[in-house]
């Protein structure tokens, strides 16, 4: 085993047997560059990543069965942050010799999307990483470039700084120069050593005209943002917020709020309260609280007031009788963490901070454009959007409590609002909002991982802004994809794996939805993208009346084949009869 009898007895061990482990050589630092949510890492590029080799006495250099645990029987799909693996080797008599790594994975960063901002506004920049990052702070370099001049603008500093989480942001002030110069252009980039994702560069369009305003609704009670209330738990309060480039401009407010509400607003109608436990609300709701505002820019300009200068938000409030109960510890004594985070569900509680439609008890991602089908889903199946949009979980989800945005034939169909489809739902129903798409109305791509592949004759199916069954419409501006999963993992929304239709085998679902177009449940081109839907088979009876054109011409053309068969049976069966009258009529002649 390498080691002298001498040193053997020293140190009582056995001077006849292997009884010392193999030594495995420190690995060296390893820093990777996500290239995804989940980064697929298998042995081999371990092993040439960190230079790791083991030695036995006995066995010899690079013996031993080295490997990484959990790497053993393929490639994993790893997050990014710091991240532990252990290595281990055995040598031929059986010791067992182990180290520990930790391996740095650099997350993916990403800008948001272009915007329009006036002069004299703010541009605010910000980034959003793909996951946690190895360590902290995170500095983001940026460089700023356009038809714009130093003059035209002024920012703090060339750097974004993240200190924790998985997201950062700075504001850039646009001067005023009271000059008629036109649209400019100020293009914001991500500086060198960024591991830069799909969005590495922002435009910002510099207007001289109006720019319509944005605007959030959030709904608070017992002092904290939620996502559904409850009748014994007090007052509700919701608040908007409206955010404007022209600064000095105002606004029209148009709340449409049921009247059951009795609700009391704010001198400046930025917000209301109401009293949950007054509320009467009709059998014909289900359990919903709808409600809307429209905003309309009242600022100086020839388009003021006009549709293209406001915004609606919807909103639809889960009303429930109580909130679950939620403890530390269960009957065993044993942490309850519905989530899986580390946290207690009662040290988490119902707030919703992200405003994602999850409470926080059952919220384990903090990525706004990523959203768990299910917390207990593997890990890997997330739903993902564009990077510096938001995911969240629409009113059929929220009706049942989800703890996604995935939910069975039966919870869409208990909710109340909505008849069975007539088509078969194989693979569940997705139901989802996109929020923050800029400029309104433009299309934007969401990545959807299915539950098993795709069948023949499938068709995406919709609930409509009549809450009635439809098909997914298809044209330029909305589009079904789908693709395979790589190692375990749908491709994002951007990736080219993705083939137009609902392809036979296929497990990874992308659909192309036009804010404001008939795929879109609020009909509205507004920023937000309201989808409930899922994937169906068509019935054999319609697969038949498809068919049966074909089969039809198919029977035409048989029945002329059949007809000229017979044509020729009866010429075949005259012509003796003529050669023998013919030969009679020359004998006689």
């Amino acid at each position: 085993d390498g080691i002298t009898n001498a040193a053997e007895a020293l140190a009582g061990t056995h001077p006849l047997q292997d009884d010392y482990a193999p030594i495995i050589s420190p690995p060296q630092a390893v820093h990777i560059n996500a290239d995804h949510t989940f980064t697929k890492l298998d042995l081999q590029r371990l092993i040439n990543l960190t230079n790791i080799s083991v030695n036995d006495g006995l066995d010899g250099i690079n013996c031993c069965g080295l490997t990484a645990l959990g790497f053993e029987t393929g490639a994993k799909n790893i997050s990014s942050g710091l991240i532990s693996i252990l290595w281990r080797a055995v040598d031929n008599a059986g010791n067992i010799a182990t180290v520990s790594q930790l391996l740095n994975i650099h997350p993916l960063v990403n800008l948001s999307f272009d915007q329009i901002v006036a002069e004299g506004g703010i541009a605010r920049v910000e980034v959003v990483l793909s996951g946690e990052a190895p360590a902290y702070p995170v500095t983001i370099p940026l460089t700023i470039n356009g038809s714009v001049d130093n003059v035209d603008y002024n920012i703090s500093d060339n750097k974004i700084v993240i200190t924790e989480g998985i997201a950062g942001f700075i504001d850039i002030t646009i001067n005023s120069d009271f000059q008629l110069e036109g649209e400019e252009q100020l293009i914001i980039s991500l500086g060198q050593g960024v591991n830069a994702g799909v969005n590495s560069t922002q435009i910002f369009t510099i207007s001289e005209a109006n720019v319509a305003p944005s605007i959030k609704l959030v709904v608070w009670q017992k002092g904290i943002q939620v996502p559904s209330i409850a009748v014994n738990d007090g007052d509700v309060t919701i608040v908007l917020s409206i955010q404007d480039s022209n600064t000095q401009d105002t606004h029209q407010i148009d709340w449409q709020i049921p009247d059951y509400l009795n609700a009391v607003f704010s001198g400046d109608k930025l917000q209301f309260t109401f009293q949950a436990d007054s509320v009467n609300l009709p059998e014909i709701n289900k359990g919903l609280i709808n409600l809307s505002v429209m905003v309309t820019d009242s600022g100086s300009s020839t388009n003021s007031g006009t549709e293209e200068l406001s915004q609606t938000k919807q909103i639809s409030l889960h009303l429930l009788a109580t909130q679950r109960t939620l403890r530390d510890l269960d009957s065993n004594g044993n942490a309850v963490d519905t989530d899986r985070d580390g946290k207690t569900d009662l040290a988490e509680g119902f707030s919703d901070d992200d405003s994602d439609g999850l409470p926080a008890y059952m919220d384990n991602s903090s990525i706004p454009y990523l959203q768990p089908l299910h917390i207990n889903a593997a890990v890997v199946k997330l739903a993902e959007t564009e990077p510096g949009l938001h995911l969240r979980l629409g009113k059929f989800a929220l009706l049942q409590s989800s703890d996604g945005l995935e939910l069975s034939q039966q919870e869409i169909l208990d909710t109340g609002l909505v008849e069975k489809d007539n088509l078969e739902n194989t693979l569940g129903y997705f139901d989802f909002e996109i929020h923050n798409i800029m400029p309104f109305g433009r299309s934007v791509a969401i990545v959807l991982p299915l539950s098993a592949a795709i069948a023949e004759y499938s068709v995406y199916r919709k609930i409509n802004a009549e809450t009635q069954w439809a098909d997914f419409v298809e044209d330029s501006n909305n589009v079904i994809a789908t693709s395979n999963a790589v190692n375990g993992v749908c491709p994002p929304p951007h990736s080219e794996l993705y083939q137009v239709g609902l392809n036979v085998g296929d497990i990874c679902l992308k659909l192309y939805i036009e804010d404001g177009g008939a795929n879109d449940a609020d009909g509205l081109a507004n920023g937000v993208v309201d989808d409930p839907g899922g994937i169906a088979v068509v019935d054999n009876n319609t697969i038949a009346l498809d068919i049966t054109p074909e089969k039809s011409s198919s029977g035409s053309l048989s029945l002329f084949t059949l007809l000229v068969f017979f044509l020729l049976i009866v010429l075949r069966m005259i012509r003796p009869k003529y050669l023998v009258v013919e030969r009679i009529k020359n004998r006689v002649e």
